[in-house]
């Protein structure tokens, strides 16, 4: 189940202990270039689209997420 709970700021010691609470170890993990999340791909394949060179690279993208804030901004509860 998806679930969101912001984390400001994004600091790597933060954000990774979040990931590694919520996030079961080997799951496919898919994210932006943020240098944040970089240390992870040893719990996880890790994903990295980096959006200064590319949007999208085979199945790697971060368009669903994008599009779960976005419906979550606009007060919208179920995805489309």
């Amino acid at each position: 189940m998806a679930s969101s709970n912001p984390i400001v700021p994004n600091r790597r010691k933060k954000l990774q202990a979040e990931v590694r609470k919520h996030v079961e170890a080997g799951a496919v993990f898919y994210t932006g270039a943020l240098l944040s999340y970089y240390g992870l791909a040893g719990d996880y394949a890790c994903c990295v689209i980096d959006h200064a060179v590319q949007y999208v690279d085979g199945q790697v993208h971060t368009n669903d997420l994008e599009n779960f804030w976005s419906l979550l901004e606009r007060g919208n509860p179920e995805p489309m």
